[in-house]
């Protein structure tokens, strides 16, 4: 009897080795990704101007990924993808506690048969019957799942949001449903994400309050701050874990930078400085897992996922990271390059370039990148680049002051890649970059993988007339199958499948009937994308919807730092001015942003006349949707001369939110039209939630212009019930104040652009989180924004 007890622990001790062996190899250097469970409709209303469904990116893992309805059908395509790129699994983040065996049911479904992990990242706190009640029926049907990580023998989970309000009480109810599932034989290994993102690092006691419920940290990436800080604060991660939960688990952030809709918000990407900074940290500190954040949120400008405009540059990159901190040799290649920079860039900034050379085996190569105008003629040819072949070579070039020096508002841009065997290897033409004198109208960064576009000649032309454009390509190959996308200013507009052979030449022709142009001056591309993936462009075409002989003049902020460079800290330590200048210069009107709404139309609608294609959302914001019940009406008014026309009323409860991001970065004109009525506070006729401008009047009936942290009130009041034409100007150097065309006030102001304003907003104030307060009452006849400093002669609502 005591042999058989003796080897049934023999076998025991054996299983357990087993397992422990198992464990560690699951589980050592995992790299995961945030998962995003629901779909966003990129097929649908990618890049749209929809209020709150813009999308500046999708999927090229097929046309259905990430949309409502192809979500739970494409699943697999993402999970293969994910491995390809050295991904050991997705933490899924799912919002409705309802949802959590329908969602996670397609992700281990797609999993199976892949050693490939899922794991549940739990997101908006519910009351602790509901969170208890649906976890336990998770677990019981998903409690022992093969495709599950275990760690201690409890499946691992995620969890984005602790509680409501993030503080010790919210723990403390989490820890009660922790309580009840273990009484009820289920236990997790649960990792908590410390909200807010970059703040709880260096709080000791809040840290101490979350390891005292929960197993890990679990870090969701950082971006803006130094390399220094981002070490201190995944440090800190650690010596809070080494205290109050020794051997827990600790999960560093990879993010490339963030670009939300919803808010406005924004942080830097530095091409690819970000996620470098973020690996190196996580490198430096020695975190146990590492999760990017994030796999598919497109909405958010976090996606890894292979992608129209990221390609597949990011996952390549964190791939290369991925060998470092595993301690792995990469495999046998060529040198590989990657190029990055900014699509648009405001007039007067920096523009940077940056190069990604892989380590490689073969035989040694340079990179090489020369800028063109729209006419061919070489801007600037940088010297050639030796990439390293044991290490990343990581370069930024720099065209300093972009369109000022060159006297052009775009650049083409060409890269190639030479080797002593072919140093003759021809150039590969990029995207273009537009140069905005009055601020960026969009602020993503285009990334290239240079083995994925194609050397291919290509001849395309464009014609408007009237409301019809037509537009045709053509290249050179034999038989080709794939598609080409006729883009407007970077958005497809229409699209052609090809698929053909023979015959080397290939022809496409566009149509596009009652086409009005988007902006003043509309930039034409077609790409063509072949099956596999590979892609190349045409050159761009300019078409001036408006006549581009008048040339205005306006005032240019000169920075030394690029869109990102002058972001925040991040400032003080780059840039290369001690302080902002100012340029006066003269360009073509068409290329200042303007923003007119007249709102004395004859049709009941709120229409922008300045050539931008400005949609307004009459009505309350709100995340998700736009409360209609808030709109202003339009009521019959007696004009001059006894003629009925029509203004805008807002009872005191009314708004419209315009486009994120609306606002001009540096030189401004916010102009209004109104017949307000008496407030007991402050009336806001327009405002931007990042302080960019606002204009008020206050309860005294004093007219206030708000910029930054600078404030000017009016010397004259204005009376309930008469007209007014108001005014505020931002010149680069002071603050000025109009009524009725004459200068009320006038106060010196910082020379310094505001990079990202956020959500506008008329006939009331942002006062936080999209709560809105100090509200207009009154009527309004109309609201312009203009992208440089006005004179009263030039003002637009005259």
């Amino acid at each position: 009897m005591q042999n058989k007890y003796f080897i049934q622990k023999i076998i025991l001790i054996f299983l357990l080795s087993c397992f422990s062996i198992a464990y560690s190899q699951n589980t050592e250097k995992m790299c995961w990704a945030h998962y995003v469970s629901w779909g966003f409709n990129s097929n649908n209303l990618y890049d749209t101007k929809r209020r709150f469904t813009q999308l500046t990116d999708r999927s090229i893992l097929g046309e259905w990924v990430s949309t409502d309805i192809g979500v739970y059908s494409t699943t697999r395509l993402q999970i293969e993808a994910a491995i390809k790129y050295g991904i050991d699994g997705f933490c899924i983040d799912v919002i409705t506690p309802e949802s959590y065996i329908g969602a996670m049911k397609r992700m281990y479904e797609a999993a199976e048969g892949f050693d490939f992990k899922i794991s549940m990242c739990i997101d908006p706190w519910h009351d602790v019957d509901t969170m208890t009640s649906l976890l336990e029926e998770y677990f019981k049907k998903y409690g022992h799942h093969p495709n599950n990580c275990y760690l201690d023998g409890k499946p691992v989970f995620f969890i984005y949001n602790p509680g409501p309000a993030n503080q010790p009480e919210d723990f403390e109810r989490f820890k009660q449903v922790l309580d009840k599932l273990k009484n009820d034989g289920y236990e997790g290994y649960w990792i908590v994400q410390p909200m807010r993102e970059n703040t709880l690092w260096d709080k000791p006691e809040k840290l101490k309050a979350f390891l005292q419920v929960f197993d890990g940290l679990y870090d969701f990436g950082s971006n803006g701050l130094m390399p220094d800080q981002l070490d201190t604060r995944l440090d800190n991660g650690r010596k809070a874990i080494d205290k109050y939960r020794p051997g827990g688990i600790l999960v560093g952030g990879i993010t490339p930078g963030y670009n939300g809709p919803f808010t406005g918000f924004y942080r830097p990407f530095g091409n690819t400085k970000t996620l470098r900074d973020n690996w190196q940290s996580c490198i430096n500190t020695n975190v146990d897992w590492v999760c990017i954040t994030t796999w598919n949120d497109y909405i958010e400008n976090t996606h890894f996922e292979p992608s129209v405009w990221n390609r597949d540059v990011l996952l390549r990159l964190n791939k290369e990271y991925l060998y470092k901190w595993r301690g792995e040799t990469p495999i046998s290649r060529p040198a590989e390059l990657m190029v990055s920079y900014h699509q648009e860039c405001d007039l007067g900034d920096d523009c940077t370039i940056e190069i990604v050379g892989l380590p490689y085996t073969t035989e040694q190569s340079w990179c090489e990148i020369c800028l063109k105008n729209v006419d061919g003629k070489i801007i600037k040819k940088f010297p050639a680049i030796e990439l390293n072949k044991n290490n990343i070579t990581i370069e930024t070039l720099r065209v300093p002051e972009i369109g000022l020096q060159h006297e052009t508002l775009r650049m083409n841009v060409f890269a190639r890649l030479v080797t002593e065997l072919n140093p003759e290897a021809p150039y590969k033409q990029l995207y273009p970059i537009t140069i905005r004198p009055s601020g960026t109208l969009q602020v993503r960064t285009v990334r290239f993988f240079l083995n994925d576009i194609l050397d291919c000649q290509t001849t395309f032309s464009v014609n408007k007339e009237s409301n019809r454009l037509t537009a045709k390509a053509g290249f050179e190959s034999w038989s080709w199958t794939g598609k080409a996308e006729l883009l407007c200013n970077s958005h497809p507009i229409a699209e052609k499948f090809i698929a053909k052979e023979g015959s080397i030449r290939t022809n496409v022709n566009f149509d596009i009937k009652d086409w009005k142009g988007v902006y003043p001056r509309d930039e034409f591309i077609i790409r063509f994308s072949r099956a596999d993936g590979r892609i190349f462009f045409t050159k761009p075409i300019l078409i001036d919807n408006y006549p581009t002989g008048k040339k205005v003049k306006t005032n240019i902020i000169v920075t030394g730092s690029d869109f990102d460079e002058g972001w925040g800290i991040w400032r003080d330590r780059i840039s290369r001015l001690p302080n902002n200048i100012i340029r006066e210069l003269k360009v073509n009107e068409n290329e200042i942003f303007s923003c007119e709404f007249p709102m004395d139309m004859p049709k009941k609608t709120i229409t922008e006349i300045g050539g931008w294609s400005v949609l307004t959302a009459p009505g309350k914001a709100s995340k998700f949707k736009i409360e209609e019940e808030h709109k202003p009406n339009y009521i019959d008014i007696i004009g001059p001369e006894d003629s009925k026309r029509q203004a805008l009323y807002f009872d005191g409860n009314d708004m419209i939110a315009l486009p994120v991001r609306l606002l001009p970065h540096g030189s401004l004109t916010v102009e209004a039209w109104i017949r307000p009525e008496k407030s007991e506070l402050s009336s806001t006729i327009f405002s931007d939630r990042n302080n960019g401008a606002c204009l008020q009047i206050a309860p005294s009936g004093k007219i206030v212009a708000k910029r930054s942290n600078l404030q000017i009130t009016s010397t004259e009041n204005i009376n309930d019930g008469l007209w007014y034409h108001v005014a505020m100007v931002y010149d680069g150097k002071s603050l000025s104040l109009y009524i009725n065309g004459k200068k009320d006030s006038m106060m010196p102001a910082e020379t310094k652009p505001i990079r990202i304003n956020s959500i506008g907003s008329i006939g009331a104030a942002d006062i936080g989180l999209q709560n809105y307060g100090e509200y207009y009452k009154g009527y309004m006849g109309g609201l312009c924004i203009t992208g440089r400093p006005l004179e009263p002669s030039e003002f637009k609502l005259n």
